[in-house]
């Protein structure tokens, strides 16, 4: 298995849910940290969480679907750590409304946050992995990827938009040993929670950002040669 020591890894929606419980396991690995999200208190909180650990630490404050912030994020990233080893494209918006209760701006801006900042962030880092000749970009999004359900256009549109864009994007650059890696969560109880009051079995456990974030490590840990290129995950018993 690969070590993530000294490896940089960008995690887009850094700050909570499941951003924020990978890179406090990352920062465990000694990995190079850069956390990004649009709420600067926020992200602020979770860096000092990470700092008790690794002090590698970035923090960003910055909206995935501004090519400008995407473009500043980079260089921060470059300028700070040099490289770019990892990317998880995590940042994502869910709104749950019947069509027709949709604003335009609204529907927009799940599209934007879940597909549009995938596509820039993936399209800046590109060009430093292929230079490097290795490189990892592991995609968020859901079973809603591959299921659409009532109220979910917008959401699960921008997931199965997701799902054929990593396709895509995979045998554009196998070549260069970048892994582009999907993961698809179910529901998950992203709350912050003490240990006592989490049941692991039985009715209405769902899946936790633990779950989510140890099968993003165990994808980054294979050998480059290796490549897990979808991961389904479902709660057993919601």
């Amino acid at each position: 298995m690969q070590s993530l020591e000294n490896k940089t890894v960008i995690i887009t929606g850094g700050s909570k849910g499941i951003g924020r419980v990978l890179a406090l396991r990352l920062a465990k690995e000694k990995s190079n940290l850069v956390i990004v999200a649009r709420n600067k208190e926020d992200l602020e909180k979770t860096k000092k969480e990470i700092q008790k650990i690794n002090n590698n630490v970035i923090a960003i404050n910055a909206d995935v679907s501004i090519n400008d912030d995407v473009k500043r994020i980079v260089n921060e990233t470059i300028k700070q750590f040099s490289s770019i080893e990892y990317l998880v494209n995590n940042a994502a918006l869910k709104t749950h409304k019947e069509l027709e209760d949709f604003s335009l701006e609204e529907w927009k801006k799940i599209i934007d946050v879940n597909l549009i900042g995938t596509y820039l962030m993936s399209k800046e880092v590109i060009p430093y992995m292929k230079k490097a000749n290795y490189g990892n970009i592991i995609n968020i999004s859901s079973t809603s990827g591959k299921r659409g359900y009532e109220t979910g256009t917008a959401y699960s549109s921008s997931k199965f938009a997701l799902t054929g864009f990593s396709e895509s994007l995979f045998k554009e650059v196998r070549q260069y040993n970048i892994r582009i890696i999907t993961i698809h969560p179910s529901m998950v109880d992203t709350s912050v929670k003490d240990e006592s009051k989490l049941k692991e079995i039985g009715k209405g456990v769902y899946l936790r950002a633990e779950d989510i974030a140890d099968s993003i490590i165990f994808t980054m840990k294979l050998p480059q040669r290796a490549l897990v290129k979808q991961i389904e995950l479902w709660g057993t018993n919601p």
